[in-house]
This record gives structure tokens, C-alpha cells and sequence, in this order.
């Protein structure tokens, strides 16, 4: 397990995660997602949030993430060398269930939220991570150059 105890709007990362893991669980999954099944593994429990975590709320989050992928997809086909950039990136593992070949893919998100990202996945030539905040408009200085046709 990893030793974190996220607090405020980081913690929400652990429900969303947690709902697409157990959609990669399921027999009638609308998506797969083994990234974030295991991940979920090692993330820290917390009991206050199983009141909350209920199937209408796994669903509507399986149901979101399929829909936002489709749009990133569509809209990666029409955009070659793009680059997404997820705001609240956080454990999203969208770019292993789009294509992590397919763009250059950035994940901004909270210091809390990215001190998790960075133990259980690691950068490479097509995945960053910035930590900042989204509003802060500094973190648009760290984005790597890309040659969008």
C-alpha cells in the first residue's frame, strides 16, 4: 500500500479510480482498464468514503469516462501530434486506454494528487507531469514543444 493520506479535492481521485477499477472488474464492462485496477491496489483506504461509493455512482463514472475518451479519440483522429492535457490528471490512466502513441499527453494536477501519480506510473516521451494548480497560468511555460499538422 502506498503511505499517503490525501486530504480536500485530492482525495476525490481515490473514488474515481476506484470506480473504473471496479468497471475493468466487471463481465458487461463498458471499457478496460487494467492501469487502473491495479493502481487501486496500492492506494491507501478510506472508510468514510464507502457511504458514498454506491453503483449508481460507479456507473456514472464508467459512463463519463467512456464518453470522454470517445471525444478524445475523435478528436485525436482529426488532430495529428496533438496534445492533451488533462487539468486534474491526478490517476487518470486515459492514455493507456486511448493510445499513449497518439498524442503528447500532460497530467497537471494538485502536489497531493501527483505525489501518487509519480508512484505508480512514470514520465516518458509521451506522458508529463506538471504539479501546479490550474489556475496558476505558470504551468503553461512547462509544456513541451509539439509540431501539430
Amino acid at each position: 500500500m502506498i503511505h499517503a493520506r490525501l486530504q480536500g479535492v485530492a482525495r476525490t481521485l481515490i473514488m474515481t479510480l476506484r470506480a473504473r477499477a471496479d468497471e475493468h472488474l466487471r463481465q458487461d464492462r463498458l471499457f478496460a482498464d487494467e492501469w487502473s485496477y491495479e493502481w487501486y491496489q496500492w492506494m491507501p483506504t478510506y472508510p468514510d468514503y464507502d457511504k458514498w461509493y454506491a453503483p449508481p455512482f460507479q456507473l456514472a463514472s464508467a459512463i463519463r469516462t467512456l464518453i470522454f475518451d470517445k471525444i478524445t479519440e475523435d478528436f485525436l483522429k482529426k488532430h495529428k501530434n496533438a496534445m492533451v492535457v488533462e487539468l486534474g490528471g491526478g490517476l487518470s490512466s486515459r492514455p493507456y486506454r486511448v493510445g499513449l502513441d497518439k498524442a503528447q499527453w500532460v497530467m497537471l494536477d494538485l502536489p497531493q494528487a501527483m505525489s501518487i501519480r509519480y508512484k505508480v506510473d512514470s514520465q516518458n516521451d509521451n506522458l508529463l507531469f506538471i504539479t501546479a494548480e490550474a489556475q496558476d497560468d505558470k504551468w503553461f511555460t512547462r509544456l513541451p514543444e509539439v509540431d501539430s499538422k
